[in-house]
């Protein structure tokens, strides 16, 4: 039998891995502080754009955001700027309404998405385009489907000549509420699953996926 190879270890360049957390904690900051400018165009474009994707489904009910902060209903929902009423083309306007936080539920997430890639991501940005592009469409398509399962859940609260507008039954409604609760009232997700996506790609060295080298390692053999 031939004699054994040992295998190099891989093990992270301490220097190195200081570096891009910095430089990751740095973009954020910047990107979280530049949120009051930023804000003006991203709250319309978020609120148009989720409306849109909402009403795709056609109904006889059409959800539309305003502007609105502050009043009884923000009182869960930190940092709400806009409200998303829903109008009936019969009846009117009726009472449910969503709160939203375009900078928790929309805004947040991306800006720790891009700050990862920035910084805690190795490569040029060419190298690392494609994978941002894929990235990023993962998590707005995160960002549609959490916004579904609240406009679902109020739908489903929602009633017309006094049956639900969205009718699941008692263990549908039970579900959605707690999809609803995890992905859209828990505001810790907005972390995680950018987080999540990122690290799935950083580290996933198949190259039709654009080899992914989060972090610089050091080949030692043992």
């Amino acid at each position: 039998m031939g004699a054994l190879v040992k295998q190099p270890v891989l093990r992270l360049a301490p220097s190195d891995v200081k570096g891009r957390i910095g430089r990751t904690a740095l973009a954020l900051v910047i990107l979280v502080v530049i949120w009051p400018v930023v804000s003006f165009v991203y709250r319309p474009t978020y609120s148009f754009l989720g409306a849109a994707v909402v009403n795709l489904v056609g109904s006889d009910i059409t959800v539309v955001p305003e502007a609105q902060e502050g009043g009884s209903i923000a009182k869960d929902t930190p940092r709400m700027d806009t409200v998303f009423h829903f109008d009936h083309k019969v009846y009117g306007r009726g009472g449910g309404a969503i709160p939203v936080s375009t900078f928790y539920h929309g805004y947040l997430p991306t800006a720790i998405l891009l700050a990862l890639m920035y910084g805690a991501t190795a490569g040029s940005f060419a190298s690392k385009k494609k994978v941002l592009i894929l990235t990023l469409l993962i998590l707005h398509a995160f960002l549609a489907f959490r916004l579904f399962m609240a406009v679902a859940a109020q739908l489903n609260a929602s009633t017309v000549d006094g049956m639900p507008v969205l009718d699941l039954g008692t263990w549908g409604r039970k579900i959605l509420l707690n999809v609803k609760d995890v992905f859209w009232d828990n505001l810790a997700v907005s972390v995680v699953v950018p987080v999540v996506i990122w690290g799935f790609f950083a580290f996933n060295k198949r190259p039709d996926l654009g080899s992914g080298h989060a972090l610089k390692t050091e080949r030692i053999s043992s």
